[in-house]
């Protein structure tokens, strides 16, 4: 085998990992998308077994901090919640950002307050408002959350006018 050629051969061999991990990243990613665009925002709920692994769990959803999301069937139920509240909830995701295992999503959600949600009975009102999520994959699967959102702001919008 000749220099160049062994070059080209090892410099391939060593490249293959770095093509595989961005390519996992660029999955993962687009596996998180389809849970702000497919499921949250269009209610296609179906798709939580596909894109949720069956041990799932959050860790510290605001509201939630000793009782965590486990499973497909409550990340369905609490994205329920959210559309019942919110019949015409829309997340937009401002920024994606992915390395390997893990994806950080900063987005935005917005809706009409039409059913009750924290104790609040529906006033009709608009929000807006902001949060992130790290999320952790694997297997293609999202298997760990962590969130946060301005519950305040969300809070502060839909209640009531006095």
């Amino acid at each position: 085998m000749s220099l160049a050629r062994f070059r080209s051969t090892l410099l391939l061999l060593l490249a293959i990992p770095l093509f595989a991990g961005a390519q996992t990243s660029a999955t993962n990613a687009a596996v998180v998308r389809r849970l702000f665009d497919e499921v949250a925002s269009r209610g296609q709920m179906a798709l939580i077994d596909q894109i949720v692994a069956p041990d799932f769990v959050t860790h510290g959803n605001p509201g939630e901090p000793d009782d965590p999301l486990r499973g497909p069937a409550a990340m369905r139920a609490h994205i329920q919640v959210l559309r019942t509240a919110f019949p015409d909830l829309k997340f937009t995701v401002d920024q994606v950002v992915a390395q390997g295992d893990q994806v950080a999503v900063r987005w935005t959600m917005s809706g009409t307050h039409r059913g009750t949600i924290l104790g609040i009975v529906p006033s009709g009102r608009h929000f807006r408002v902001a949060g992130m999520h790290i999320f952790r994959l694997v297997n293609g699967k999202i298997h760990d959350s962590w969130s946060v959102l301005d519950l305040l702001s969300l809070v502060q919008q839909i209640s009531p006018e006095k």
